[in-house]
């Protein structure tokens, strides 16, 4: 013998259909599996979903034609396909300064005039405003240091 119907009364799940709520809402409001709902109500559902959402768009269209106008701006862009296009345009100049620290081989490599000859030596001292910054071994300390 089959389980007697949970009595759900068909009024109520056309209203929380028309209000879109989903089928497992409906459920645990109604105290009823989403299965039973979709097994018995289904029809209902689709109607109410859709008498809700006619609705809806009625009082948005309503509001709109009132002068709300967010809501003329909301239903252009999702009913008509409109879209705010931002136009940009600019000049700049851009300037870039790139600094490289160089080591001391590098800058006798660069510098033609550090060739090595006898009264030119490679590891020459190299004036430097900020001593702390580049370490620079001069051949006069390595003497002393001997």
């Amino acid at each position: 013998m089959a389980r007697p119907k949970l009595p759900i009364d068909e009024e109520q799940v056309k209203k929380l259909a028309m209000i879109q709520c989903t089928n497992a809402e409906m459920a645990a409001v109604l105290k009823c599996s989403p299965d039973t709902l979709e097994r018995r109500f289904a029809a209902i559902i689709k109607e109410g979903r859709e008498i809700g959402r006619s609705s809806l768009k009625r009082e948005m269209y309503k509001r709109a034609m009132q002068g709300n106008t967010t809501m003329l701006v909301w239903l252009s862009k999702n009913q008509l396909g409109y879209s705010d296009r931002a136009e940009i345009n600019s000049n700049v100049d851009v300037s870039i300064s790139v600094t490289k620290t160089l080591t001391v081989d590098e800058l006798i490599q660069r510098n033609p005039f550090l060739d090595g000859t006898p009264d030119q030596p490679k590891r020459r001292a190299l004036e430097i405003e900020d001593a702390d910054s580049v370490p620079v071994e001069r051949e006069s300390d390595s003497k002393k240091s001997a």
